[in-house]
């Protein structure tokens, strides 16, 4: 089983992504179009006949932990398209990505149907709370709709 590699604006590879992802999370075409992919987002995947069939995502960021700025990885677009999967493609690229950053911090967001897949591989999972307040405004000001210029 062999890895690809890509951290960098490659169009024919952004296309095969995003045609995985697509029907997974959404459509990262947006992403792509702004030019927002940097050598800081990296994507390993396995590709059989021209397509991209698993793939995990990596962004390289600075994380402030106990006091202290680090350089960490936020994992993400993990995805394996449904005919391909519990064939341990995501195991592999995952196990490739640790072995690639040994004592770098690394964390994610997941949902709940995924939780359970990601302790294999170090992860622990921490609940986050955000503080909330309920209020209401009473006021006449209506929202105004913003447009988005493009030059």
């Amino acid at each position: 089983m062999q890895i690809s590699f890509c951290n960098s604006d490659d169009k024919s590879y952004q296309k095969l992504l995003n045609n995985l992802l697509k029907p997974i999370f959404l459509d990262f075409q947006f992403w792509y179009d702004l030019n927002l992919w940097d050598s800081n987002y990296e994507s390993y995947s396995i590709i059989k006949e021209a397509e991209i069939i698993s793939n995990v995502c990596v962004f390289k960021t600075n994380l402030l932990f106990n006091g202290r700025q680090c350089q960490s990885l936020s994992i993400g677009a993990v995805a394996t398209k449904y005919e391909y999967r519990k064939k341990n493609y995501l195991r592999f690229i995952m196990e490739h990505i640790i072995s690639k950053y040994p004592d770098t911090p690394m964390y994610l967001s997941a949902n709940e149907t995924v939780t359970k897949f990601y302790p294999r591989f170090g992860f622990s999972r921490v609940f986050e709370k955000l503080p909330m307040a309920q209020y209401e405004i009473h006021n006449e000001t209506k929202p105004k709709k913003l447009v988005l210029m493009t030059q």
